[in-house]
């Protein structure tokens, strides 16, 4: 887990496993919304890359909601490359 402070304060998480031996995931990524738009993300992606490499797994991958346009963006900045979506349905009962 990697954690964004200011001022003594959470602004930020980023949670990370490990699927395989030779690949890496970021799990679950948040930002407060007003931290957002300062690099924090950016930051989490690079920090979790690091970690994977560390880990020595090959590749990572990161999911989000087809929508989630900005956090795709950072993804191609830091060098990921859109591989595939999908619509995931919710039911509530």
């Amino acid at each position: 887990m990697l954690v964004a402070e200011l001022d003594k304060k959470v602004i930020g998480f980023a949670t990370l496993r490990l699927n395989t031996p030779e690949e890496g995931e970021g799990v679950l990524f948040g930002v407060a919304p007003e931290a957002q738009g300062i690099g924090i993300y950016r930051s989490f992606m690079v920090n979790g890359m690091r970690w994977c490499k560390e880990q020595n797994a090959k590749r990572m991958v990161v999911s989000t909601q087809v929508t989630n346009v900005a956090v795709q963006k950072v993804w191609c900045r830091v060098g990921f490359e859109p591989a595939d979506s999908y619509y995931t349905f919710h039911k509530w009962f």
